[in-house]
């Protein structure tokens, strides 16, 4: 194969990979029915209320609707262990990092606090 060749090879490799992650973060994906549903106490927690709405319009494409990865990493049950630091989540959320989109400028720091704690607590 000509060096011409190995590159075009590799630009085939990496545009299917921008154009799949680029589509990660837009619009909604899901209803709040196919998420995980809030159990007991948690039903009556505005917060989680609220925090799994965000998950299920803006989180579901990348990270699945029960959390447990796609394009994006599997958050239910390793999320706590990633970020023993819930700050350093919110931070994550709030400005992204690699093909996680910041969401900043999409959603209020109370909806990124929230979604985060469902993704901590519900996931």
């Amino acid at each position: 194969m000509t060096g011409g060749a190995r590159r075009l090879g590799r630009i085939v490799l990496v545009v299917p990979i921008a154009v799949l992650a680029a589509g990660c973060g837009g619009g909604s994906s899901s209803s709040t029915a196919d998420v995980p549903e809030l159990r007991g106490a948690q039903m009556e927690d505005a917060g989680l209320v609220e925090g799994r709405s965000v998950w299920a319009a803006n989180c579901t494409r990348c990270h699945g609707l029960d959390g447990r990865g796609g394009v994006g990493p599997k958050l239910a049950g390793k999320v706590v262990g990633a970020f023993p630091d819930v700050d350093d989540q919110i931070e994550l959320v709030s400005n992204g990092k690699g093909i996680m989109p910041a969401w900043r400028s999409s959603l209020t720091k109370t909806q990124v606090r929230d979604v985060v704690r469902y993704t901590r607590e519900a996931l």
